[in-house]
């Protein structure tokens, strides 16, 4: 609200970073060592139901539901502490545990093998330095968009290649462990895999997504002006439309935000909330492109800069996974209350 000072926002949002810090921290810290100790293990909940604990088809679940929500988080938990460590703001964790934990959610990352996650720090590192780049530089325009790109470019592909050589250096570590705790390990775990068992083999690079998108514009069609609730999807979709991907396998996400808004919202839900981000993603750009490009930004704008960054990336991660809207995740969580503080700040800069 307007009765709240600037200085105790900022605190409030870098007591939920400290939080997630510090929870990931230790969370990731104990996945990582189920990968050392190859600590696997199936729960069948019911048929076609179950939860794994440590590193389970080629992928670390580690101590996490959901390895894919759960890097998301990693990925979030590395945004704040390099905000933390440039920024030096107040009240932020210390500089050890900002620098140890870049570490361990970067390890997790590499092993839990999620792709949308992959997506959207190739996403950040793009961003992030072709901006750098574009702003340091004393060229003409065009030929600092050309170099930042390049540059950009560069940085994305060293960084996922720096994936691939971690994700190897890991299998290494712990094949090595294994050698030296013989006693303490299943003999039949002596096989160690990094790589996603669905993977191989596998044609689809969506990895099933194109097909439940497909099938999602099958059901949209159907309803194409108020849409299907997220809850009957499934029990539509075997009434009205059997043969679809989503009625055979029960698929009640679309794994995809902004492919789930028309499904579930129709053209008058959907058209509603993609002009909504669209105004706000067209205010953040004009505000940085005055405040950022072409002037020095203001250090009082370094939590900006980060919420900015930060929703946009979620925004990237919702083209691939179900998020923001229908679901009660963290990542959602974070999602709204950054951007509201976003979209706050940018309505006062702009009054």
């Amino acid at each position: 609200t307007n009765n709240v000072s600037r200085k105790e926002k900022y605190k409030f949002l870098v007591t939920i970073q400290n939080i997630i810090i510090y929870t990931w921290l230790i969370l990731s810290f104990i996945s990582l060592i189920t990968f050392l100790f190859q600590i696997n293990y199936i729960f069948h909940i019911r048929e076609g139901c179950w939860v794994g604990i440590g590193s389970v088809e080629g992928r670390l679940f580690g101590i996490f539901l959901n390895p894919n929500n759960a890097s998301i988080i990693s990925l979030i938990s590395i945004i704040f502490s390099v905000f933390q460590l440039v920024s030096k703001v107040e009240f932020s964790a210390k500089k050890f545990i900002n620098i140890l934990n870049i570490a361990i959610q970067f390890s997790y990352i590499v092993l839990a093998e999620s792709r949308g996650t992959a997506l959207v720090m190739a996403f950040c590192v793009f961003l992030i330095t072709f901006l750098i780049v574009y702003k340091k530089l004393n060229f003409k325009n065009i030929y600092k968009i050309v170099l930042g790109l390049l540059i950009a470019a560069i940085s994305c592909a060293a960084v996922l290649l720096s994936m691939k050589f971690f994700n190897w250096l890991f299998y290494c570590a712990a094949k090595f462990v294994q050698e030296i705790t013989p006693y303490c390990l299943d003999k039949k775990s002596k096989d160690i895999s990094v790589q996603r068992t669905d993977y191989i083999e596998n044609n689809d690079i969506s990895n099933l997504r194109f097909r439940i998108w497909l099938s999602a514009w099958e059901i949209f069609k159907k309803n194409w002006l108020f849409g299907v609730s997220s809850g009957n999807v499934v029990e539509y979709a075997k009434d009205v439309l059997p043969e679809t991907f989503i009625a055979k396998r029960s698929y009640t996400r679309a794994h995809s935000v902004w492919i789930g808004l028309p499904l579930y919202t129709g053209i008058v839900g959907a058209l509603s909330m993609y002009a909504f981000f669209a105004l706000n993603f067209f205010k953040t750009c004009k505000h940085y492109f005055k405040n950022y490009l072409l002037v020095k930004i203001k250090e009082s704008d370094s939590m900006l800069m980060a919420s900015a960054l930060l929703t946009g990336a979620i925004c990237v991660y919702g083209l691939v996974e179900s998020e923001l809207f229908f679901v009660n995740s963290m990542c959602s969580l974070i999602f709204w209350v950054y951007f509201g503080f976003l979209v706050n700040n940018l309505k006062r800069s702009t009054n």
